[in-house]
Parts: structure tokens; C-alpha cells; sequence
């Protein structure tokens, strides 16, 4: 499927076919417009939108960084809209989210709603204000969870027992462990700290710079 990054600006001039009995195509717009309003009404705001749409505008595909304003990290939001039942309304949300235009769509958190008589403004704005919520609760446990690995302190041993054990269980390839080392070197640059934490983010480096790879 051929597709455009495209801006909000294009988004929101897409328009939607006419209701019939059974089927409500929603509008992109609608959908940009509800998820503002529920962002909005919980006190936060959108540092940066990106979006993809299909060659016909009829599919779109959109990420969203929300600013939490009290992390180091922006709390991430997709969803998905189609105008020609190709596929149903969805949102998503949590600790890592995945929305591309080859249909893949995942999180921890996932709602569907399909394009039916149902789908009426005040159903879509209680989706959008749910998954918003969601987010919220998703992304400050993510943010906690983090905070506690900072407590744990690492000692030499320690951390080149975790790296025997993340090759063991597959984590990551032995032939993966120089560049672990460079990975996680780099992140101790930037922490100054050996925790529990640095240790992770060396490990998300390291698989971060692989998928990298296999992407070009």
C-alpha cells in the first residue's frame, strides 16, 4: 500500500462519504478533533503529531508525543481511521505503541470500534477521553517503573552476571556483546550512574540500534 506523511493541515481536508443506515464513516477530522478536546481536558498537551495516510486518503495512521510535563519522557499515543471499511476506528496507548501502514497496531492498551450506527459523536468522544486516560495511567507507571530501577545500584559483578544471563536467555547474541558494551557505555555517559537503569537503557540501545539496521 502506497502512503504520504502528510500534515494535520491535509489531514483535516479529507472528507468522509455520506452516513447510511448501518455504516457511519468518521472523518478524520472528527477523530483529530476528539482526541484534542481529550487531551486537552486532562490538563495536558501535544509536542509533536505525525501522519501517514494511503494514496486515497481514505486510511490514516497517526502518532501523536504527549507532554507530561513532569517526565524526561513524552508519553506516546496512535490510533487508526479508515473512510472506506477497510478497517475499524482504533486507539492505542501505553509503554511502547506501534501504528504503521502495513496494518500493524499494537500497545497495552487497544480499542477498536467499528464504523457502525453506533459510532456517534458522543461515543467517539468518550472513546478518545478513554484512551487518553488510559495513557496517563499506562505512562506514569512506565515513568515509576524507572524511577525504581534508578535505586538499584550495580556493582561490577552484578552487572557482568545480567549480561551473562540476558545471552543466555536470548536477550541478546553473544555476537551482540561488543556492541552492548558500546551501548551501554554510551548510556552511562549520559547518567553518570551504574544502576539497574543504565543497565536498561544500554539493553533498549542495543536492540534500538538493531531494528535501526534492519530498517535501512
Amino acid at each position: 500500500m502506497t502512503t504520504l506523511r502528510v500534515s494535520e493541515a491535509e489531514v483535516m481536508a479529507i472528507e468522509a462519504p455520506e452516513y447510511t443506515d448501518t455504516w457511519h464513516p468518521t472523518s478524520h477530522a472528527e477523530v483529530i478533533t476528539a482526541l484534542d478536546k481529550a487531551v486537552d481536558g486532562h490538563g495536558l498537551a501535544i509536542k509533536s503529531k505525525n501522519y501517514t495516510v494511503a494514496a486515497d486518503g481514505a486510511k490514516l495512521f497517526g502518532t501523536w508525543a504527549i507532554d507530561s510535563g513532569h517526565s524526561d519522557r513524552d508519553w506516546m499515543f496512535g490510533f487508526r481511521n479508515s473512510t472506506d471499511k477497510s478497517m475499524a476506528l482504533g486507539m492505542t496507548a501505553g509503554t511502547n505503541i506501534l501504528v504503521c501502514a502495513n496494518m500493524c497496531f499494537s500497545g497495552d492498551y487497544i480499542a477498536f470500534r467499528k464504523h457502525t450506527s453506533g459510532l456517534n459523536r458522543s461515543q467517539l468522544t468518550w472513546m478518545a477521553d478513554k484512551a487518553i486516560e488510559v495513557t496517563i495511567q499506562k505512562s506514569i507507571a512506565f515513568d515509576d517503573w524507572h524511577q525504581d530501577l534508578k535505586s538499584v545500584d550495580l556493582t561490577a559483578n552484578q552487572a557482568k552476571a545480567f549480561t551473562f544471563d540476558c545471552m543466555n536467555k536470548g536477550i541478546f547474541a553473544p555476537s551482540k556483546f561488543k556492541a552492548f558494551i558500546e551501548a551501554a557505555t554510551e548510556e552511562y555517559k549520559i547518567s553518570k550512574a551504574r544502576d539497574l537503569y543504565t543497565y536498561h537503557g544500554g539493553v533498549t540501545r542495543l536492540w534500538f540500534l538493531a531494528s535501526t539496521l534492519l530498517t535501512l
